[in-house]
């Protein structure tokens, strides 16, 4: 894992094959973070959870257990 540390207003810049996302810091307010994301619209953005979630509905709509 790549840790960085940012201040409010600065960025990460993400490169997907040649499709670019930046993050931005736009506030800290003490344990908690507001972050701002730039993406192309090919580029899926998930918090964490949702993200598990579509996976195992895509698994299970491979294996043909879908409700």
């Amino acid at each position: 894992m790549l840790v960085l540390s940012r201040k409010q207003s600065q960025q990460i810049v993400l490169n997907f094959g040649g499709e670019q996302a930046t993050l931005e810091v736009l506030k800290v307010n003490g344990n908690r973070v507001r972050i701002g994301i730039t993406a192309p619209t090919t580029v899926g953005v998930h918090r964490a959870e949702v993200w598990a979630t579509i996976c195992l509905e895509n698994d299970a709509i491979r294996l043909g257990q879908s409700d």
